[in-house]
């Protein structure tokens, strides 16, 4: 083996440095609490990113359809 003891991969050779199952899972937990937190603020970036876009997109349609309807003359002939 041509690696140093520095690049070998440590072992668990002291009993203590073992962790039961029970700590394991305790620990996974506590990350897992920790990773659902979520800000106001990503709420409101997610809201405002996906909102501004929309309203934005559906007034550029409004204009253009408007615009299409008084070029052609047809604004009151759909009935």
């Amino acid at each position: 083996n041509g690696l140093s003891a520095a690049c070998r991969a440590p072992r668990a050779a002291n009993p203590a440095m073992t962790m039961s199952l029970a700590e394991t899972t305790n620990q996974a937990m506590l990350l897992a609490e920790g990773g659902m937190n979520v800000s106001v603020a990503a709420y409101l970036a997610v809201l405002l990113g996906t909102f501004i876009p929309v309203v934005f997109l559906l007034t550029l349609y409004i204009q253009s359809e408007s615009r299409k309807a008084a070029e052609t003359g047809s604004e009151g002939d759909k009935f």
